[in-house]
């Protein structure tokens, strides 16, 4: 039987953007965060999963997340990627610390992978996210 994974997401930045000054480039501030939040992981989200990595790339805010109990074999890998991306919108959207990213136009990209690092889904959220 697949299992149905709800995960809850709490992906504050862990770090505001907006204290970065206007005058700095937006990659740079992707950068920048992508090193503060590196210097903190890894680290538990939530009882299922694990931020281990980020990665700063044009755009995108790139963060690498297992989940730490389950197998890929045992996920219903639809219902969990209907559910994460209905969660991480509403996240990108909604976060006060996500203002700097919808402001710039750029994009929060999370890969997650099993307990055993085998990959199971991406999903990038952005501004078309949103519902206006």
């Amino acid at each position: 039987m697949k299992r149905n994974i709800s995960i809850v997401v709490t992906m504050a930045l862990f770090m505001p953007l907006s204290v970065y000054s206007a005058s700095q480039s937006a990659i740079s501030a992707l950068k920048y965060a992508s090193a503060e939040i590196n210097k903190q992981i890894p680290k538990l989200i939530d009882s299922e999963t694990e931020l281990f990595s980020t990665f700063a790339h044009g755009d995108t805010l790139t963060y690498f997340n297992r989940l730490i109990n389950v197998k890929k074999s045992e996920l219903d890998i639809s219902h969990f990627r209907k559910t994460m991306i209905k969660q991480l919108s509403n996240n990108f959207c909604t976060n006060p610390d996500g203002k700097y990213f919808r402001d710039n136009d750029l994009k929060w990209k999370h890969i997650y992978n099993d307990k055993n690092d085998i990959s199971i889904t991406n999903i990038t959220t952005s501004v078309s996210s949103c519902s206006k």
